[in-house]
């Protein structure tokens, strides 16, 4: 696999001005995530591994295979990386019953992605929202009306965290430009 596709994702979403927009500023901080490249393969799989998951996370699947969004994590349909030779958190050791069960999240959501300190970034069976379920509190405590909000969210939430110098590039990223 390889790192995001830029291009790709503006070709994607072409006709989506507040998408390309996150796009954008995620390729100017390019260097403080590590998201993957995606492909209908990927987005086809992760339908047929959840049936009733929104049609925008598919469509970003079509983009990105998961990896580090800035602070979170979006899950991979993989856990490894070879090209990248790295591991990654999957959609497969996230969204076990015993997980659910261990993390108090109630039924009818599947877990899309963690926070960097492991509150569960969900998308529910019935709509097209995102939730950030709070371990603690045992509720959710952020609700994003659309996945898409929910990058735009996390995009400007993380190039707040850049300015004020609490999010560090990746090293990754540093050690393997050309």
């Amino acid at each position: 696999m390889a790192l995001l596709d830029y291009d790709n994702a503006r070709q994607v979403y072409q006709d989506n001005e507040d998408m390309l927009e996150t796009i954008n500023r995620m390729e100017k901080f390019d260097e403080f995530h590590l998201l993957r490249n995606g492909n209908m393969v990927i987005s086809d799989q992760l339908k047929m591994k959840f049936s009733h998951i929104p049609s925008a996370v598919l469509l970003w699947y079509r983009v990105c295979n998961g990896g580090l969004l800035f602070d979170s994590t979006l899950l991979s349909m993989d856990n490894y990386d070879n090209e990248l030779d790295l591991d990654f958190a999957s959609f497969d050791e996230n969204n076990k019953e015993e997980n659910y069960k261990t993390l108090g999240l109630p039924e009818g959501y599947y877990i899309i992605g963690l926070r960097s300190y492991g509150d569960p970034i969900c998308v529910s069976k019935d709509n097209d929202k995102v939730y950030l379920w709070n371990v603690e509190e045992q509720d959710f405590d952020t609700i994003w009306d659309s996945f898409n909000d929910f990058l735009g969210d996390e995009t400007d939430a993380s190039i707040e965290m850049i300015s004020d110098g609490s999010l560090e590039p990746i090293p990754y990223k540093l050690d393997n430009t050309d």
